[in-house]
């Protein structure tokens, strides 16, 4: 790999700083094209660095090419960790020659927009939760985009859309679960009881999309442009039809069945389609209405029956793709204990964020999944990777099948939020704990903070490792008591 230029496409959080370094350490040329300055936990990360957005793959392309031509260099794959530019990077890819990874553009595409996604799930079999597609309606469309504010709606129009969209909702059973089609994540995701949560939450989203700040990359999957974008670019026949899903399945909310039971992430390396590498983490229950992510463990503690069942649906999801998967993709499940089925949430196109690599790399001695995401991008074999960290348990394989691997140790992980709105004072993790493996704290002193559903943004994570899960658990309860926030108000 030393020598090899790699281009990224935007830095995602500074939880990839430690993947870059690794990276960096291998003897890779890294490039990276940002819309912004960096933060300081990247200095000295990145050889060359282009400040452009990626947003619209048509402007990035030329400027892209002129700042590669200027440094004199020719790179040897484009990817990106970010999940607003695995789409523009699977189509700079394909432009450029290379192999999109981990999938074509046109399937990025249909993965990120949910309703798609939901529908190509039905027609192979994948179970995922029963759904339906809310349409704002015109007039109340109007009202939005002539300026009208959410809490102004007259009772009189709100019983108005309560009566258009109860057709919709007769086939579902309460509670039942909002969100956006476009995009990946719990970006407004949440679990209403009746119908007129639903008709309010419902306003909710659709105004906040109207004036939404980062919708430019949330467009980058649905607007009708990049289908001209996508022709233009690749080289590739498959990019060619590249859908124009925007106006069916654009910004349009989901309506979907609320699935009882645990849910998994799956971080998976798949090879030309077959699975090399998986493993399973069990997430904390999360507080309702709003899915806001409280931490998890791994490896998995659910029992062998659920685990067969997540894992035969992983098998289906990648029988969907066939040869052209190649790559890291970090696949979300929930295991419902009554029906004894798993259900697919949704499927990242890139590698686990926040606290996921490092509860990885820990369980499985050192194994880096960036370096296999790069692997994969530069044709080399992810297999040589996995035989330095992990070694295959014949009663494993017997159980779940190739890819999954013993575990070294297990690992808990809890995710922290501002306790209430202010300007951060102090965020003090006990890091004289010596079962403490990592954390990362996304706020400064002097920051304006505020808890879910004001905003949604982690204020910490930590992990702690454990020999049991038993033991992980505790020692992550320990550090959470340990930690330390102080938050002063600000008067309005």
């Amino acid at each position: 790999m030393e020598g090899r230029s790699i281009v990224f496409l935007r830095t995602s959080s500074v939880a990839r700083a430690p993947v870059y370094r690794h990276l960096k350490s291998l003897g890779l040329i890294l490039i990276l094209v940002h819309p912004l300055p960096l933060l300081e936990e990247f200095d000295g990360i990145f050889d060359h660095i282009l400040v452009q957005d990626t947003c619209c793959a048509a402007e990035l392309g030329p400027l892209l090419e002129a700042f590669l031509q200027e440094l004199q260099i020719v790179p040897d794959a484009i990817i990106s960790f970010d999940e607003y530019a695995v789409y523009t990077a699977a189509v700079m890819a394909a432009s450029f020659g290379f192999r999109p990874i981990p999938l074509p553009a046109s399937d990025i595409k249909q993965t990120n927009l949910k309703a798609k996604f939901r529908e190509m799930c039905r027609a192979y079999g994948v179970h995922s939760p029963k759904n339906t597609i809310l349409h704002l309606p015109e007039w109340c469309k109007s009202f939005l985009l002539q300026g009208g504010k959410v809490d102004t709606l007259s009772d009189r129009d709100r019983e108005k859309l309560e009566r258009e969209l109860t057709p919709l909702l007769a086939d579902f059973t309460f509670p039942v679960v909002l969100k956006p089609s476009p995009g990946a994540g719990s970006l407004m995701a949440r679990q209403c009881r009746d119908r007129q949560e639903v008709v309010g939450h419902a306003l909710n989203m659709w105004g906040t999309f109207t004036n939404y700040p980062d919708s430019r990359h949330l467009c980058a999957v649905t607007r009708n442009t990049l289908c001209t974008e996508d022709t233009a670019l690749s080289k590739c026949s498959e990019e060619t039809q590249a859908l124009n899903l925007s106006e069916k399945f654009g910004f349009v909310i989901l309506v979907e069945e609320y699935i009882e039971g645990q849910e998994v992430d799956m971080d998976c390396v798949v090879e030309n389609g077959e699975l090399v590498f998986c493993s399973i983490s069990d997430n904390f229950d999360t507080e309702p209405p709003y899915f806001v992510e409280k931490g998890g463990l791994c490896p998995s503690a659910l029992p062998l029956e659920a685990k067969t069942e997540l894992t035969k649906l992983l098998h289906l999801y990648l029988s969907m793709h066939k040869e052209k998967l190649h790559g890291v993709l970090h696949f979300e499940a929930k295991y419902d204990f009554k029906r004894k089925k798993a259900f697919v949430i949704e499927v990242n196109c890139r590698m686990g964020s926040a606290e996921t690599n490092t509860m990885i790399r820990t369980c499985y001695n050192g194994l880096q999944l960036g370096e296999s995401f790069v692997r994969c991008a530069l044709g080399l074999s992810v297999r040589e990777q996995l035989s330095r960290h992990v070694s295959p348990s014949a009663t494993v394989v017997e159980q779940l099948g190739e890819g999954f691997f013993p575990a070294v140790c297990h690992c808990a992980s809890v995710n922290l939020y501002p306790t209430r709105p202010g300007r951060l004072v102090e965020a003090a993790v006990p890091t004289e704990l010596p079962y403490l493996v990592a954390y990362s704290v996304s706020a400064n002193p002097g920051d304006l903070v505020a808890p879910p559903p004001t905003r949604f943004y982690l204020l910490c994570w930590m992990v702690c490792k454990g020999d049991t899960a038993e033991e992980a658990v505790t020692r992550i309860t320990k550090a959470t008591s340990l930690f330390r926030q102080e938050i002063t108000p600000v008067c309005s």
